[in-house]
């Protein structure tokens, strides 16, 4: 287990890969950690896929849900009776109606 929040790079064009997307590291702990990227490939073994993804909260499960899978025009059909902080259903969502 990781525990800690920035990482060090070897260099600044380490870094500047890193920031860039063009070279695999982590930048910052919350927004991926080596304890994440284990778990992620564990789980993608055990369910024979590609690859797995793992978040820190529900809402943030919800949020990365609905961000790739929905597109301008696309429909979400929900029940009434939500958990009480489902607001990307009830709020986010709505301004791009």
């Amino acid at each position: 287990m990781h525990l800690t929040s920035t990482y060090v790079f070897d260099n600044v064009e380490h870094g500047a890969e890193v920031f860039a997307g063009i070279r695999d590291g982590h930048i910052y702990g919350r927004t991926r950690n080596p304890t994440q990227t284990i778990l992620e490939e564990r789980l993608a073994n055990l369910e024979g896929a590609k690859a797995a993804l793992a978040v820190g909260s529900g809402m943030g499960a919800i949020s990365a849900l609905l961000w790739t899978l929905l597109a301008t025009g696309g429909h979400v059909v929900i029940d009434q009776v939500l958990y009480g902080n489902t607001a990307p259903f009830t709020k986010g969502l709505t301004r791009f109606a």
